[in-house]
C-alpha cells in the first residue's frame, strides 16, 4: 500500500503544504504534484472540475508521493463515494452545519460494516 505523504508528515508534527486546483486538466494536476506540496486537493465545489476530470487529475496526482485530495461540491454520500472510488486519499466536505451532518459524512467516507446502519450487516 501507497505511503500517505500529509499523514506522515502530520505524523511526525510537521505541517502538511496544500496545493489547490478549481482548473481541470491531467496535465495540470500532474505539474502541481511535482511543486513540492504534501498534498493537492481538487476543487470540485468553487471550479468547474466534474468527475471524469476529477478521475484524471487524481491518475495524474498519483503518479507522485503527493496525497491527492478531493473538495466535494456538497455533503452527498454518492459525490463521497466517487472521490474515494475514483482514487482520493483525503476528502474535504463544505455545507456541514450540524453533528448529524458530519455523522453522515463520515458514515459515507467507511465501508460495511463500519459505514451507515442502511448497509451494515443485521445484527449490528
Amino acid at each position: 500500500m501507497r505511503a500517505v505523504q500529509a499523514r506522515d508528515v502530520l505524523a511526525q508534527g510537521g505541517v502538511v503544504l496544500n496545493g489547490w486546483s478549481v482548473i481541470p486538466g491531467g496535465f495540470l494536476a500532474e505539474v502541481m504534484a511535482s511543486l513540492g506540496w504534501d498534498a493537492l486537493t481538487i476543487d470540485m465545489q468553487h471550479g468547474i472540475i466534474g468527475q471524469q476530470e476529477m478521475v484524471a487529475m487524481l491518475q495524474a496526482i498519483s503518479t507522485t508521493p503527493v496525497t491527492p485530495m478531493v473538495r466535494l461540491a456538497a455533503n452527498d454520500p454518492t459525490l463521497v463515494g466517487h472521490a474515494l472510488d475514483g482514487g482520493a486519499m483525503g476528502v474535504i466536505c463544505p455545507l456541514i452545519n450540524s453533528p448529524e451532518e458530519a455523522a453522515n459524512f463520515v458514515s459515507a467516507c467507511r465501508c460495511p460494516p463500519m459505514a451507515c446502519a442502511a448497509l451494515a450487516p443485521p445484527g449490528r
